[in-house]
């Protein structure tokens, strides 16, 4: 679909649209898309390390963490 069909459809759609709610938050969407943040070198990289020690098993779940949390408070 090309630019121009899209941003047709787009208008039509909101066209139909009378939730001032949606619209309202509609808006805000379409007004913050300039404010997507890009990602630095060191973000991107420190996000893919992440993602692959999760995939090799290399992490700690939120259960255990809770778990060790609780038995040390006890000891205190």
């Amino acid at each position: 679909m090309e630019t121009l069909e899209l941003q047709t459809n787009l208008i039509r759609e909101i066209l139909n649209i009378n939730d001032v709610s949606f619209l309202e938050n509609l808006q805000k969407i379409i007004s913050s898309h300039e404010l997507i943040h890009q990602l630095s070198d060191f973000e991107e990289n420190f996000i893919n390390e992440s993602i692959s020690e999760i995939e090799d098993g290399n992490f700690i779940s939120n259960k255990e963490v809770f778990s060790d949390l609780r038995t040390w408070l006890n000891e205190k």
